[in-house]
Order: C-alpha cells, then structure tokens, then sequence
C-alpha cells in the first residue's frame, strides 16, 4: 500500500506540490480482526500514517476491534453505535453548512477546474466548490496543469465532469459560468454570476498564467463577498 503512495509522496515532497483540498482532507482508519493479541492493529495503524501523509490528508483517529469472528459481533458490540458517531463529527465538524458553489465551464477542462481548485485552496475549504462542464472534454488541459503547477497546486489527478453528474448529488447555492456559452437552461431560483473569461482553446502560452491569476482574484473577490465560518487554525 505504501508503495503504491510512491507518486504521491514524490509530487507532494520532491516537486512541492499541494492538493487543493490538502486543509480539509482527513483520514481514518476503520479495521477489524479475529486475533485478540494486544497489539493486533500496530502495523496497519503505521501504514495508514503513512498513506495518509502522502495522499496529503490529517490522520484524524482510528476505530479498530479485535476478537471479530463472526458476521454479527460487531453489531453486538454496545460501544460501536456510539464510536461511530463520534468520528462522524469528527470528520465532518462544521463543514455542513459551506456554501456550495459551482464553477461552470464548457469543456470542465480549463477555467472552471481552475477556480474550483482556487476556491478550495485559497478558503481551506470554506467553500464547498465543485466544477463542471456542458461537454466535458475527455481530459484537463495540459497547459493548465503546469500553469498550476508554478503556482504550487497539484492538478495531475482531476478530470472533467458534466453538469449532470455534479447535479445529481448536490444542489448548488450559486453558480459561476465561465462565460455566457456555459449557462445551464435548466437551473432555476439559483444565483448566477458570469465571469465573461476568453474560451479555453484561444489561452496559449503565458496567457494561461495570466488566467490562473485572473481567476484567483475573481475568486478572492467572490469569497470576500460571501459570508464563511471561520478558516480552520494550524
């Protein structure tokens, strides 16, 4: 398992790269075994320390039980009810309540993974932004990739979306059109703001980087206009 972390651990500690949502991702560790030696889980609580560190999430607790044999002996434990639900809120202490924002582009491929990514990284996931395409391209925009890459955030493992697969589990609070092409007929009573940015396919060269950084002060302007809980303290 370790070892398949490897390219993670390499993009995160030798090219200094960072998750967007590398603030708010969190690990935990579920296990269970037959034995009911003392230091059953020592091994597999180690390596979740290290896999954790390198997919870039907090390692935030562990539930483990010994002397599981059977399909019904954790359902008779009286104390996993309780154990559960307190690492739900461990997990998911205030994040119920971030504005949902969507990001919505053309092809999912350029601008919208740009800000979504922004929104994330520059909020510490205040914001709960997700991004999104009418025709999603079959992959990200290399060119972006390396964009943000200068900038210090990691890109490498996100790939288009359409609007329907984004809208069947979540509706959002306001949406955010790369331009007037990006609309989505379909959404009514939502809050729509249109950024009015150049098409994906005319930005070459530079003029990528002149967008990241287009589309981080648009971003920082929305966040200020927006009321967010508190940002999580180091």
């Amino acid at each position: 398992m370790v070892d398949r972390c490897q390219v993670f651990w390499a993009r995160k500690y030798r090219l200094e790269l960072k998750d967007p949502a590398f603030s708010i991702r969190k690990g935990f560790l579920l296990s269970a075994g037959g034995s009911r030696a003392p230091r059953l889980f020592d091994g597999v609580r180690l390596t979740a320390r290290y896999f954790f560190d390198a997919v870039d999430a907090e390692y935030t607790g562990h539930l483990t039980y010994s002397n599981i044999e059977n399909r019904k002996d954790l359902e008779n434990n009286p104390a996993v009810e309780a154990d559960l639900a307190g690492a739900v809120e461990t997990l998911s202490g205030g994040f119920g309540n971030r504005t949902t924002v969507l990001f919505a582009g053309r092809g999912n491929a350029c601008r919208s993974q740009m800000a979504a990514a922004c929104a994330t990284f520059c909020t510490g996931g205040r914001i709960r932004a997700l991004c999104a395409g009418l025709s999603p391209a079959e992959r990200t925009s290399p060119l972006m990739v390396r964009s943000m890459a200068d900038s210090g955030i990691d890109m490498a493992f996100r790939g288009p979306e359409s609007n329907e697969a984004v809208m069947d589990h979540v509706s959002p609070d306001i949406v955010v059109t790369m331009d007037e092409t990006c609309r989505n007929q379909s959404l009514t009573g939502v809050r729509e703001i249109c950024w009015n940015l150049p098409p994906a396919p005319q930005i070459e060269g530079r003029k990528m980087d002149e967008l990241r950084d287009k589309i981080r002060t648009l971003v920082d302007e929305l966040v200020q206009s927006l009321e967010l809980f508190p940002a999580k303290k180091d």
